[in-house]
């Protein structure tokens, strides 16, 4: 699996707590000349994957933002018989799957337009193609801290999906629970959502990032 992901991110990696990074291209390599190398952020990410799919008991994916698209960069399937389609590597429009609706969501303004303003490609037909609606449900995602993803990416699948931060608090990757109609309904976001919410916090903390103190 390792060797799959170093082919299909190129090895590159994003901060973990407390190294000194320099950035490219959306991610970073650390540069303190004592470490002994970076550290994949996949690597990071995996140990809080896996237990949100044995926890949830249905596939969950990271996506990791990558230019226009997100990617695919660890997949943990769910235990049920009905597969997701996908695999590491494959990209996600920012428009269409959840992970990557939550990245866009919480992506700078600048980002959001440039993203909008080129032309959105339907991936089924329940695929949001319209820049205002688009706009209102990016509010939404802001607003309640998440993304539902029903069948715009596949047809039969649906998600929920949570972005996560780095230490200057940009969202670098989506973390998206995905399941058959049957299984992930808007109506069981009670028991998914908080479960997603954990793990992407708990990942953004391994990369610095410190969610906003409420007084």
């Amino acid at each position: 699996m390792e060797a799959t992901i170093r082919g299909a991110i190129r090895s590159e990696s994003l901060p973990v707590k407390g190294e000194r990074v320099a950035w490219t291209m959306g991610w970073a390599i650390k540069i303190n000349p004592a470490a002994r190398g970076p550290i994949p952020f996949i690597r990071v990410a995996i140990p809080y994957v896996d237990h949100l799919r044995t926890t949830l008991e249905e596939t969950v994916v990271l996506e990791v933002a990558s230019g226009r698209s997100s990617i695919i960069g660890y997949m943990a399937e769910g235990p049920g018989p009905i597969r997701i389609k996908g695999t590491i590597g494959d990209r996600h429009w920012y428009h269409a799957a959840a992970g990557a609706k939550a990245i866009l969501a919480f992506s700078s303004a600048e980002f959001r337009d440039n993203v909008l303003r080129r032309e959105l490609i339907r991936c089924t037909p329940h695929t949001m193609t319209d820049r205002g609606k688009l706009e209102k449900e990016i509010k939404g995602i802001r607003r309640r801290g998440f993304s539902f993803d029903n069948e715009e990416r596949n047809i039969g699948i649906r998600a929920f999906g949570c972005a996560v931060f780095n230490h200057e608090g940009k969202p670098v990757a989506g973390l998206a629970g995905a399941g058959p109609l049957s299984r992930i309904t808007w109506d069981r976001r009670s028991m998914a959502v908080p479960l997603l919410k954990e793990g992407a916090a708990k990942i953004s903390a391994q990369l610095g990032h410190r969610a906003p103190t409420i007084r």
